[in-house]
């Protein structure tokens, strides 16, 4: 992915979701970044937080080429590769998650 000169850039993640116990686990396939809540709502929501500030470092720290992507490791991707398509409620287990970056450098996602 390389930046371009546009006022927005656009990035789309794949992600899943697990229920884990109690608890909802949502996994970034590409940036190997996972957040928990005790709904499907809220684990989205954290994961997107969480993505948003890795996003955010890498660009800041002039590591974007180097940081982004970082997928899971092989083992974990073969896990959800032919993850079944079983929903979770009303949830899709696999979901895009897209960003935006604007010209003052501030992300915005899912």
């Amino acid at each position: 992915m390389k930046w371009g000169d546009k006022v927005k850039d656009r990035f789309v993640f794949k992600c899943v979701l697990e229920k884990e116990g109690k608890l909802y686990n949502a996994l970034c396939l590409d940036l190997d970044i996972s957040s928990y809540g005790v709904t499907v709502e809220e684990a989205k929501a954290n994961l997107e937080e969480a993505i948003t500030l890795y996003l955010e470092y890498a660009f800041e720290t002039n590591r974007f080429e180097e940081l982004v992507p970082r997928p899971v490791p092989p083992h974990v991707m073969a896990k959800y590769k032919n993850m079944s398509k079983k929903k979770i409620g009303q949830h899709a287990p696999k979901f895009d998650c897209e960003f935006f970056r604007s010209h003052d450098h501030q992300f915005a996602g899912c």
